[in-house]
């Protein structure tokens, strides 16, 4: 298996360059989100960046996520210098600079990837800090890349966010596979709208109100139940169009 480490730790044990204190406010653009792959707290800097972890987070292909990922200072300086540009700095003094995700593809190659708003990429400060970030990559046989706001599909994005908030609760919970199973089942011979078929779940088991939602989007979550993620989600959708795998 290729070393995919970069000279940095993987998955849980990997710590990002830039961190967001927990006493950071709930209002603000900035997220600190568990993983799923890595089962470790994220830290996104902006509602884009957290937009696009979550679709990293539902591709199968992605088996680790490292945002904030630091480059090594000496080379980016020595890149600078090679390009004759200023190197990153605050008030003078050079900064680390920094990928804004580093992405392991199926266990077997990387690819890193900085988000930007497309109205940004004709600043020259930011042309400038990507030549810099694109040759550090270049040496390494990495394929870099720029994402925009263009090529997130918000309803996708929100229906994501939607389910992965239940991503651990058959865990959590200790739900049995008895529950679990009536879920599927309900949901896989009903046609009716899923509204009533987990209402009915939880009437008939036992269950709070609200349990049986919550053992779906998990299942969602897994990919052990299909819906279409283009369609913000519904909880009258039509079971006829909820696919069981």
């Amino acid at each position: 298996m290729p070393d995919l480490s970069y000279g940095q730790p993987q998955l849980s044990e990997y710590e990002p360059a830039i961190k967001i204190p927990c006493t950071k406010g709930l209002n603000s653009t900035v997220s600190r989100i568990n993983g799923s792959k890595t089962s470790r707290v994220h830290h996104l800097l902006s509602r884009n960046e957290t937009r696009y972890f979550y679709y990293l987070e539902w591709a199968t292909n992605v088996s680790d996520i490292r945002e904030q990922f630091p480059l090594d200072i000496a080379e980016t300086r020595e890149i600078a210098n090679k390009l004759d540009l200023k190197h990153a700095n605050v008030r003078g003094n050079d900064i680390i600079m920094t990928t804004d995700f580093l992405i392991s593809i199926d266990n077997n190659h990387v690819i890193a990837r900085t988000f930007k708003m497309s109205k940004e990429l004709n600043k020259k400060s930011v042309l400038k800090k990507f030549a810099v970030e694109k040759e550090y990559w270049d040496r390494r046989g990495v394929d870099w890349g720029i994402v925009t706001e263009n090529e997130i599909d918000n309803v996708i994005v929100a229906n994501i966010e939607f389910y992965h908030r239940s991503r651990s609760y058959l865990q959590d919970e200790k739900i049995s596979e008895e529950h679990v199973n009536a879920v599927l089942r309900g949901i896989g011979t009903a046609e009716d709208n899923l509204k009533n078929v987990l209402l009915g779940t939880d009437e008939y088991y036992g269950l709070e109100v609200g349990q049986a939602l919550s053992i779906f989007k998990c299942l969602v979550f897994k990919k052990r139940i299909k819906v279409d993620m283009r369609n913000k989600f519904s909880i009258s959708m039509k079971c006829r169009d909820i696919q069981v795998m």
